[in-house]
């Protein structure tokens, strides 16, 4: 008896010391967790998507925003451009070289007219207006453009932030600022994690996400919110009164708030999701109360995962395995493939409808969403072109088996 009692003590003492050194710190992160008692809604298909055209880039589309003065369409590609797009004609129309890196976030802000520059109306706007645009270059971070006067090279804001640590950085503009979501902490610009890198993120829950504001006109980013979980996607609405947080690795989106003595205050918006949030943007850009597209796209949830995320000593037990690949079926990478979703959601995360597409149906790869009058513009990395497909939609039928030259 008293042998069994010293093998047992000498286990539990050296299970402890296995855990307490284990090469994986983790924390406990409750994925079905949301608004109080409220249980999260069910994602249900309620129409499918219709037919589209793809629009051939010369490289992988990163991003996409229309000019608001103007009304034209410019996209970031992997290929290191910045194109200009015609809808209408279905093709780029002008492209211009601006970085041996990538272009992963691209937007516009616009400013009050000072006679440099083209000039043009804001949608019921009373003064004349000019815009500028802003992205990111994988290799020298945050910069500033005015694709009007192209012959002057863009001009870098040296924020406190490097920009590499996701493929996808977004960028949301308000009236003289803009916002960007930062996954974890970073050394230099220009790195791009590798698998491993993300798995680990997966596996430790560990929330090192910040949401940041940028002052262009001062070169000042301020920390607008932090503890977030790997966020790879924001938007903000015309009324700038809240920005949604894409944060995939907790198969969520939540809402921080932009407005007077709540702001940086987090709070849920939509949670326990099947599978991967992979895109947010609002519904109309001129609307100062729109509704949401967030898409939802990848392999679904594995029911292990809620459990695991649940218990970090299992998990600190995991990081003993000499691949964390062996566990990726798991704690899966977010991956913009398979069966695609978008739902419409209202400001206060109700959802009103859910679009669906077809395993490798009309879109692909999602990893940005855009709607502009009555099309969305869909981009992957995985692929040379954006997908335009108007939101008209058809009720759920069986997928056609033969599709026209010229559509998906």
């Amino acid at each position: 008896m008293q042998w069994g009692r010293l093998l047992l003590s000498i286990s539990v003492v050296g299970f402890a010391i296995l855990v307490a050194h284990a090469p994986i710190e983790s924390e406990p992160l409750h994925l079905d967790r949301g608004n109080g008692s409220m249980p999260a809604q069910r994602v249900h298909c309620t129409n499918s998507l219709t037919t589209g055209k793809r629009i051939h880039l010369g490289g992988a589309p990163h991003a996409c925003a229309f000019d608001p003065v103007h009304d034209e369409m410019y996209c970031g590609t992997g290929a290191g451009e910045i194109v200009r797009v015609s809808p209408e004609q279905a093709r780029v129309v002008e492209r211009w070289r601006v970085t041996h890196g990538k272009v992963t976030a691209l937007s516009f802000l616009a400013h009050p007219h000072d006679h440099s520059g083209s000039a043009g109306l804001l949608p019921g706007g009373p003064r004349p207006m000019r815009t500028t645009m802003a992205y990111v270059d994988s290799h020298r971070g945050l910069m500033m453009w005015d694709p009007s006067r192209p012959s002057e090279k863009p001009t870098p804001l040296y924020t406190d932030f490097s920009m590499h640590h996701t493929p996808v950085l977004a960028i949301a503009p308000i009236e003289g600022g803009l916002f960007m979501v930062l996954p974890c902490d970073a050394a230099h610009h220009g790195h791009i994690p590798h698998r491993e890198e993300v798995l680990r993120a997966a596996v430790d829950a560990i929330p090192r996400g910040k949401l940041v504001h940028v002052n262009p006109a001062l070169n000042v980013s301020t920390v607008i919110a932090s503890g977030l979980h790997w966020p790879t996607g924001v938007a903000v609405p015309y009324g700038e009164d809240l920005a949604l947080i894409m944060e995939p690795l907790a198969y969520r989106v939540r809402q921080v708030s932009l407005d007077g003595f709540s702001l940086g205050t987090v709070r849920p918006f939509l949670w326990d999701l099947p599978a991967f949030p992979c895109a947010v943007a609002p519904a109309g850009h001129l609307q100062p109360v729109p509704d949401f597209w967030v898409a939802l796209c990848g392999p679904s949830r594995h029911p292990l995962l809620g459990t695991l995320h649940r218990h970090p000593l299992l998990k600190n037990m995991l990081g003993y395995l000499p691949s964390l690949e062996a566990i990726s079926a798991i704690f899966q990478t977010p991956t913009p493939h398979g069966h695609l979703m978008l739902a419409r959601v209202d400001k206060g995360g109700r959802i009103l409808e859910v679009l669906c597409d077809d395993e490798d149906g009309i879109v692909p790869q999602a990893n940005f969403l855009l709607q502009h009058a009555d099309h969305f513009y869909v981009g992957g990395h995985g692929y040379p072109y954006l997908v335009m497909t108007n939101r008209t939609k058809r009720a759920i039928l069986p997928r056609p088996q033969h599709l026209h030259d010229g559509e998906l």
